[in-house]
């Protein structure tokens, strides 16, 4: 019986030195063998997941920019689709709250605009075989999403001058760092996560029934309402608890695929 295995990778697959452990990575080839599709659905680009893609040795499609880029690398024969957002809100949000925004950047496929030089942020961003451009607004095409570092006292009020626009969303993200701003991404509506299982789902035919989802965060909320076996992993916020049907042990502890094999094995019932 071949089930459609759909992972987030921080914070999910990816243990607190952002590595893949041995055990996980056992099991995830272990999956494979067995017959099953492993999918790799992040809000990473594909620029910072290709590694991991790589070392685990996939060759089934992935969701990047949590759902608004799916594509298989190494099948041309795979239906890509691409979501983007016209860049005039957050061009808007520059101009009219510019003092109170720390830094943040836009990417489109392998171009990313960062809007003020940071050594820090642009050694995160890992574009060594992209474009990197610094500081030039307007930006003037399409983009998948932005990430802005915003001060605390204004982050509801561009929040919410975001959402006035058409098919955008915001999502607000942790950060062990963030005491003096908050971290907010603005999306797309039209893509998410669960919208990419649903196509890898439907190009493999495999049953809805046959669907397991594990994550840990906000933009994996609804990937864990539309898989039937879903878990959010262990010190997940409240509201992706709330999605999720089961708890994964720590990421620290192979918690995700150690609930896989679970339910591979029957020991998850619905």
């Amino acid at each position: 019986m071949k089930y459609l295995i759909a992972f987030d990778i921080d914070g999910t697959i990816l243990n607190d030195k952002s590595e893949l452990s041995d055990t996980t990575k056992e099991y995830i080839k272990k999956f494979q063998q067995e017959g099953h599709i492993v999918s790799l659905i992040t809000g990473r680009p594909f620029r910072t997941s290709q590694y991991l893609y790589e070392e685990l040795g996939l060759s089934t499609p992935i969701g990047n920019y949590s759902g608004s880029s799916v594509h298989n690398p190494v099948d041309s024969d795979f239906p890509s689709k691409n979501y983007f957002m016209e860049p005039t809100a957050v061009n808007d949000i520059l101009r009219i709250y510019g003092e109170h925004i720390l830094n943040g950047y836009c990417e489109v496929e392998d171009k990313v605009y960062l809007f003020y030089e940071q050594e820090e942020l642009i050694q995160w961003l890992r574009i060594p075989n992209g474009e990197l451009i610094i500081g030039d607004a307007p930006i003037k095409e399409n983009i998948s999403g932005a990430v802005l570092y915003v001060a605390v006292d204004k982050a509801q009020e561009i929040e919410d001058f975001a959402k006035t626009y058409p098919n955008l969303g915001c999502r607000y993200w942790r950060s062990l760092k963030a005491e003096n701003y908050s971290v907010i991404e603005i999306y797309t509506t039209l893509s998410s996560k669960a919208n990419a299982m649903e196509q890898v789902r439907n190009y493999y035919n495999i049953p809805k029934e046959n669907t397991i989802a594990v994550g840990d965060g906000v933009n994996d909320i609804d990937m864990l309402e539309y898989a039937h076996y879903s878990a959010y992993m262990q010190g997940a916020p409240e509201r992706v608890q709330n999605a999720g049907k089961f708890e994964a042990k720590s990421h620290n502890k192979n918690g995700a695929v150690l609930f896989v094999q679970d339910v591979l094995e029957g020991k998850k019932k619905i």
